[in-house]
């Protein structure tokens, strides 16, 4: 062969040898590293397992703490898992089959051992990759659960006393223009389960991003209420500086577009700056829900803009809550019997009604009537026994009241008893000087109402059945009784004690107050309580007088207040002189021995009692404020001079007697001056004298006419009644000069006056004087702060009142004015409709027997009465509409023989409606 192209081959041959070199040579390195490359795969390995075990012990441990694992940790996690699990097997497959020769097993597998050291480098290049990314700081978070729906929450669906108000605050906090809504009621009634619920139902609907919730207490702990806020966001409040915490928490909670805080158990006003909590225009999307035993905490200190009050369980429901909890249908009548009185007797309480009904699960008959001596007769003590849990929360309440006054207005309350009189509780303070700071009769009365109405707010007392009375649950009198007891040595008597209580002399020489409701049998010869400042005895009976020993009071030497009710007190009876005030109601007097002796008597109360002459000693009773003689119809005499001589007088009551005043040997209307109450029947108008509307008349009652007709409304304090009132002309000797225009002017200005007059009665009186006080001469009449107008039996009267006379009428009763067409009219002559007209206050509106009414209002302006809550009509049958500007002629239908509209077709109903009410009113 040439040499030439030999070596040439040869140079192509090697040229090719040197790429075929070079492409193989990065793979022949898998197989001759193979089992260094494996080798560094199981370090790696064991590495990466090393590190798993190690972030799963780390997570296991915070689990148990509580905490959560990060997602990122989770994910790596799984990762790991899945190369242990995949890979691992992968390079052990390949390694077996590595392990096994070719050709007779002469050589080794090349292929094989290539695959394996491959995939064994891949490997270790994603084991790298893990082991970096698990370097964690941490690998769980603190984790906050939900807030589960309170199990109590299940009692709460049953009842609907408490669905109303539910619905109420889920209604509120749908409100845009509301930012804080308030509850509150006595401890123990249920708020912080209400607003419980009304969490979870927000969670529920997902209504709120988040909902938070802080208890208050009657100590706040600002660090303590803003890491419950925080906590459940998942902020860490770590700052020392309280200031700092209050402005992260407020960003916090502004990062939630809408968040709702419930701040539970508030005593007094919680600065919400201070805490970090942004309200208002700080922060629109955030919601306050507060709960309090105390309506003037909610209203008052944190301006909340809906408050509503959660009470305790209606009567059913309190049972049916203690037969559940009981886990008993009392099917034993007996067990029945002591049962009813048991739940009774917790006062609809449900923590009172679900802590007894617990401890007496079960139990034998016997302990259920101990139960129920228990909680009639409290522990005074430390409250312990069956619902010590639940007289404890009571006594929190009576413990947190704002100042000595309070308390002790509070425990006096609960010793009247049930529906206990305004007037009642003002004569013990009057006596007793329960207040500091009042000179006034007026000034104590006032600081009464305002007392009540803070114990009111504060869920002790309640309303009582009437505007000037107040009451109290059982249970929480049952716990004020105990208090009293205990803290005040003020005791309450009642049948089959009276007795047993008289023997024991050391026990009772310790009382400071007695008060005694009882069926008056027989009394000791005296009583030695040397302490008493306050005793009342109400005698219970129905047929017949307590007999009062002559001695009885003889060693009570400091009493300040005696009250006694249907007491017989005929005999000569010496009476403490240390008195500030004496009320004997419905009782047979006598001779009171030494009344000029008692020299410092403030109020002397002897309404329905039964005696013809007051005492010529009442003359020296020169600090006599009060004098009380309602009621007292055989009262006939009173010496001229008695009344006039009590310089001090402020406040007289006379209702119900019909007196025979200016009378020869009596006492006469020119004595009344000075007065700021004043409650009397006066027969003849013209015996009104000039100074008895005075400028310091601030309250009166005052019945003028020749028949009885007296008003008894307690919701009006400046009533004037005319009945039948005789206008006599100036001929006649003792009367007012002029005519009747120039008389009830005169009436009305210089008697009267009109200052604050609220209530005025008109009954039986024609339509001249109607006219009258209409046209207003002179334009000298003023009807603006009159509230409620009456008027009975006027049988000529076509209308009442102008739109001008009297913008703040509340109520308006007429009845028996058969020839009363319209009750307002318009002094502008009829057209077009225009304007309107607004009575805002208008509550009630009663018309009744007026045979010609055809509409309340008579005129072209528009009536609007936004307030109005009652219309009632009674046998007016030609009235067809509210407000019209049309006779009742243009009416179609007809009238039948008992005074009954009937219309010409069916559906008249919406007819009728339309009619009655059309775009002249707006009600």
């Amino acid at each position: 062969m040439d040499p030439i192209l030999t070596g040439a081959a040869a140079n192509v041959t090697s040229e090719t040898a040197k790429g075929i070199f070079q492409e193989v040579k990065p793979h022949v390195r898998y197989v001759i590293n193979c089992k260094k490359m494996v080798e560094e795969f199981e370090d790696k390995m064991k590495s990466l397992i090393a590190k798993r075990e190690s972030v799963q012990q780390e997570i296991a441990a915070a689990e148990r703490n509580l905490e959560m694992e990060q997602p990122d940790v989770k994910l790596w996690c799984e990762r790991v898992e899945k190369i242990i699990d995949e890979e691992a097997k992968k390079v052990k497959e390949l390694e077996d089959k590595a392990k096994a020769k070719c050709f007779l097993g002469l050589c080794p597998n090349i292929r094989s051992r290539y695959q394996l050291s491959r995939k064994a480098e891949d490997a270790v290049v994603a084991i790298d990759k893990l082991l970096e990314e698990g370097r964690f700081d941490k690998v769980a978070v603190p984790y906050v659960p939900e807030a589960p729906i309170s199990a109590a929450s299940k009692n709460f669906e049953a009842f609907d006393s408490r669905k109303k108000v539910f619905n109420k605050i889920m209604k509120a906090l749908e409100d845009p223009t509301i930012s804080m809504i308030g509850v509150y009621g006595p401890g123990g009634v249920g708020k912080t389960t209400l607003v419980d619920e009304v969490a979870g139902k927000v969670k529920e609907v997902a209504s709120f991003g988040s909902v938070v919730k802080a208890t208050v207490t009657q100590a706040p702990n600002i660090e303590k209420i803003q890491y419950e806020i925080a906590e459940p966001l998942g902020l860490k409040l770590e700052e020392r500086s309280k200031e700092i915490r209050a402005r992260r928490l407020s960003e916090r909670l502004k990062n939630e577009k809408n968040i709702l805080v419930i701040l539970d158990d508030i005593w007094t006003e919680l600065d919400l700056d201070e805490v970090g909590i942004p309200f208002g225009d700080q922060h629109k999307g955030c919601k306050i829900l507060l709960t309090s035993r105390d309506e003037n905490v909610l209203a008052g200190k944190m301006n909340a803009k809906r408050i509503f009050k959660i009470d305790v369980l209606e009567t059913a429901e309190a049972w049916e809550l203690f037969k559940r909890t009981a886990e008993n249908d009392f099917e034993n009548l007996e067990l029945l019997s002591v049962a009813t009185e048991v739940a009774v007797r917790c006062g609809g309480l449900p923590l009172a009604v679900v802590t007894v009904a617990k401890a007496l699960r079960k139990k034998a008959l016997s302990v259920w009537k101990d139960a129920s001596l228990q909680l009639q007769r409290p522990s005074p003590r430390n409250f312990t026994g069956i619902a010590a849990k639940a007289y404890s929360a009571i006594e929190l309440s009576y413990n947190n009241l704002e100042s000595e006054e309070l308390k002790q207005t509070f425990l006096l309350s609960c010793l009247l008893g049930h529906n206990a009189l305004l007037e009642d509780l003002f004569n013990c303070a009057i006596g007793l000087r329960l207040f500091h700071g009042v000179r006034t009769i007026e000034e104590t009365r006032n600081r009464v109402s305002t007392m009540v109405s803070s114990l009111k707010a504060s869920c002790l007392l309640i309303d009582g059945y009437d505007i000037d009375q107040f009451s109290v649950h059982d249970f929480v009198r049952d716990v004020a009784l105990a208090i009293a007891y205990r803290d005040n040595h003020a005791f309450e008597l009642v049948d089959g004690e009276v007795s047993e209580v008289w023997a024991d002399e050391e026990r009772i020489e310790r009382f400071k107050m007695i008060l005694v409701f009882a069926s008056i049998k027989k009394l000791p010869r005296e009583l030695d309580c040397p302490q008493l400042s306050l005793f009342s005895m109400r005698n219970t009976s129905e047929d017949s007088y307590g007999e009062m020993p002559t001695s009885f009071f003889q060693k009570m030497k400091n009493i300040k207040v005696l009250d006694l009710y249907k007491m017989d007190l005929s005999s000569s009876i010496s009476l403490p002189i240390s008195l500030r005030t004496l009320l004997l109601e419905q009782c047979m007097l006598g001779d009171m021995v030494n009344l000029e002796k008692l020299k410092n008597l403030e109020i002397l109360g002897l309404s329905y009692s039964k005696f013809e002459m007051l005492p010529e000693e009442v003359r020296q009773l020169e600090k006599l404020r009060l004098l009380d003689l309602s009621h007292c119809t055989e009262l006939r005499k009173i010496p001229p001079g008695v009344l006039s001589s009590l310089f001090n007088l402020e406040e007289l009551y006379m209702s119900h007697v019909d007196f025979p005043w200016n009378e020869q040997g009596n006492a006469s209307l020119d004595e009344l001056k000075d007065l700021t109450t004043l409650h009397i029947k006066i027969p003849d108008v013209n015996m009104v004298p000039k100074h008895l509307f005075s400028k310091k008349l601030q309250r009166y009652k005052i019945l003028i006419g020749n028949e009885w007709d007296w008003d008894d409304k307690a919701e009006y304090s400046r009533t004037l009644t005319l009945k039948r009132v005789q206008f006599i002309g100036s001929e006649d000797e003792g009367c007012w000069e002029g005519n009747l225009n120039t008389t009830i002017q005169r009436l009305f200005t210089e008697k009267v006056g009109y200052r604050g007059l609220d209530h005025l009665i008109l009954s039986d009186h024609s339509s001249e004087l109607m006219k009258i006080l209409r046209q207003n001469p002179q334009g000298i009449l003023d009807f603006k702060s009159l509230k409620s107008l009456e008027v009975y039996d006027c049988s000529t009267l076509s209308s009442l009142l102008t739109l001008s006379m009297a913008p703040q009428l509340q109520e308006i009763n007429v009845r028996n004015c058969i020839e009363m067409e319209h009750i307002i009219i318009d002094e502008e002559p009829e057209g077009e409709v225009k304007n309107k007209i607004v009575f805002p206050l208008l509550k009630s509106i009663i018309l009744a027997s007026c045979g010609d009414m055809a509409s309340f209002y008579r005129g072209n302006k528009i009536l609007e009465c936004p307030s109005l809550e009652v219309l009632a009509v009674f046998d007016c049958p030609e009235m067809f509409a509210f407000a019209s500007t049309f006779s009742r002629e243009q009416i179609i239908g007809t009238i039948d023989g008992e005074g009954n509209t009937i219309w010409p077709s069916e559906g008249v109903a919406d007819v009728f409606a339309t009619a009655f009410f059309d775009n002249k009113v707006s009600i």
